[in-house]
């Protein structure tokens, strides 16, 4: 009986045997511990991210505001093009919701809609306080005119009215310009108008369309190169 008790599988014997406790991993490192799944995970996300930014290149237009679900699609587009993301629902009820009635009840068009939404403290917190002016720039001419600076005149012009204006006068110029008003007019949403890089002095411009939500600090400013010194011995 003996024997059979020391034989039997999960049991120990009678004799002293030590068994070392198995050590338990503490759950703090546990739920930080990355795993294969998470790279899944991220790369899911990155290729939804990545038809986000796709469906920014279609035309949203604002025809008719009776149209509630369309409506409805047309403010996401809206939001997708001035803050690079998707909104959640409550920073939009908290922010942005007397603005959306206003716009379905016809008190605003569109255009001043978007000049709205450039002018918001969530705009101003994100896109404009972080950044120099050089950078501002590139953002703003990425959100509300679909493209990248196209010259050094063009920054310098920019620059000025930030300096003395502040960003709401910055926007307000940028809304105001003729090619937005042929580009956009008042009812369509502002969107990616060049895929491809329109203005060759501007290395970063790709790397910052690329940029699936807000900018980080790998883009450097000012985006063009400067030029270096020539050895002329």
């Amino acid at each position: 009986g003996l024997s059979m008790r020391t034989m039997r599988s999960s049991s120990f014997g009678e004799k002293k045997v030590n068994v070392e406790p198995t050590a338990e991993t503490p759950r703090f490192i546990e739920l930080g511990t990355a795993s294969d799944a998470g790279d899944l995970q991220l790369q899911s996300r990155i290729a939804q991210g990545v038809s986000k930014r796709r469906e920014q290149t279609k035309v949203f237009k604002l025809t008719t505001t009776s149209d509630k679900v369309a409506l409805k699609t047309l403010i996401q587009a809206a939001y997708r093009q001035v803050f690079e993301r998707d909104l959640n629902p409550y920073v939009v009820k908290n922010e942005f919701t007397a603005l959306e009635s206003k716009l379905g009840n016809n008190e605003i068009n569109l255009k001043e809609f978007i000049e709205c939404l450039g002018c918001s403290p969530l705009y101003v917190k994100q896109f404009y306080a972080p950044y120099p002016n050089t950078k501002v720039i590139e953002l703003g001419t990425k959100h509300f005119l679909g493209r990248a600076p196209l010259n050094q005149a063009e920054i310098r012009t920019y620059n000025q009215i930030l300096a003395s204006k502040g960003i709401k006068g910055f926007i307000n110029a940028m809304l105001n310009t003729v090619e937005y008003a042929e580009a956009f007019g008042e009812d369509v949403v502002p969107y990616r108008r060049f895929p491809t890089l329109p203005a060759a002095n501007f290395p970063n411009t790709e790397r910052l369309y690329n940029q699936l939500t807000k900018q980080n600090g790998e883009i450097v400013v000012p985006s063009f190169e400067p030029a270096t010194a020539t050895d002329r011995s």
